[in-house]
């Protein structure tokens, strides 16, 4: 009982726990596996549930509401660089990931801390559990977000301070509704004015996909720029933003407050129909090109993190910065994907001499949005 004790004295006596210990990834939450042990969704009652927590590792928090439930999820990866936790003291000091689940187990928000997921099994369910097929079920996508949203403001309601960093991802992630935002629901508009007549479904979901992509940033070490970018999917089928990626590029997060907007690109103009959503092709582990290893937005973490030099520009090392991982980012929206072992449009190479730390829009290797 007193890893129960311990758990509740974390998020609070009014939360709801199951299970005493932070259970390993893998497996699909909401179906009787992975983090959720051997609670169904039909066996939880209304309100949050807290299934895990440990501040080191990460949570995991149930929220149902009418007979409707979403999942919570965190994870702990290394700590920052320390030119990060020097220059952004006050933000998480960990590389964290969050994603937010539906109770048939589909992963439809995450947020990438680094160069892929902490726990390979996040991926590995975005790709084994089949996408939204059918116009209900994109009506139904709409309230998971107002779903998520309140899931995550009622477990920063009952955290604890220990649970802080985890507070912030979750609110993050969950932050933005698309049927409430603008920007979104113009660019629905747009996407609807051209989107191809025909709309097909298959069994693992819509054949006609758009994805957004925008770059955020904000000064970093006095002479570089960080970068991260924010990706959101159009399902043409269901006529409905569906699903999101918020990366963090090893610092602060593309949607975070303090994060300036610099530019944004669409899969290839909006003239080309992705077959693949946008999660699909984020999450992806087979590819082991030198552009990106883990085919996760980002370049291979197996190049190391250049930030030591940060005050020296040109330092001709083979690795990598935040920069690079935007650019990467932007490309794989901007076309859809790694596809057939090439990009389809204009290439980027995380392996530059030079490596370009700013400001975004002045050189061909940073992360601008043609």
């Amino acid at each position: 009982m007193g890893k129960l004790r311990s758990i509740r004295a974390l998020l609070g006596a009014g939360a709801l726990v199951v299970g005493a210990v932070v259970l390993a990834g893998g497996g699909t939450v909401g179906c009787g596996s992975g983090d959720s042990g051997s609670t169904s969704s039909a066996s939880l009652k209304d309100g949050l549930t807290i299934l895990s927590a440990d501040p080191a590792v990460g949570v995991s928090a149930a929220f149902k509401r009418a007979g409707r439930v979403v999942y919570l999820q965190t994870r702990v990866g290394t700590q920052k660089d320390p030119y990060y936790l020097k220059a952004f003291p006050s933000e998480p000091q960990n590389v964290m990931d969050a994603r937010v689940v539906d109770q048939e187990g589909r992963t439809f928000g995450a947020t990438i801390g680094a160069d892929g997921f902490i726990d390979p099994g996040w991926a590995r369910d975005i790709q084994a559990t089949p996408r939204i097929t059918t116009k209900a079920e994109g009506i139904q996508r709409n309230a998971d977000f107002l779903l998520a949203r309140d899931a995550a403001s009622e477990f920063a309601a009952k955290a604890a301070p220990e649970l802080a960093d985890h507070v912030y991802h979750l609110t993050n992630i969950t932050r933005v509704v698309p049927q409430e935002d603008a920007h979104l629901q113009e660019q629905a508009a747009v996407a609807e004015r051209t989107m191809p007549a025909e709309r097909t479904y298959t069994a693992n979901g819509c054949t006609t996909n758009l994805q957004e992509g925008a770059v955020y940033w904000k000064s970093f070490a006095i002479i570089a720029e960080h970068s991260a970018v924010y990706g959101w999917n159009y399902n043409g089928c269901t006529g409905s933003w569906d699903e999101y990626v918020n990366t963090c590029n090893h610092g602060t997060c593309a949607n975070d407050s303090s994060m300036s907007y610099s530019c944004t690109s669409y899969s290839n103009g909006w003239s080309v129909w992705s077959y693949n959503a946008l999660l699909d092709f984020w999450s992806r582990e087979n590819n082991t090109t030198t552009n990106n290893g883990s085919n996760t937005g980002a370049c291979w973490s197996g190049y190391g993190i250049d930030v030591a030099d940060i005050t020296v520009y040109g330092s001709g090392d083979p690795n990598h910065v935040c920069n690079d991982d935007s650019a990467i980012e932007i490309q794989e929206i901007r076309n859809a994907g790694y596809i057939a072992g090439t990009w389809s449009g204009n290439g980027h190479n995380c392996e530059h001499w030079t490596h370009w730390y700013g400001p975004l829009i002045s050189d061909g290797y940073a992360p601008s949005c043609p």
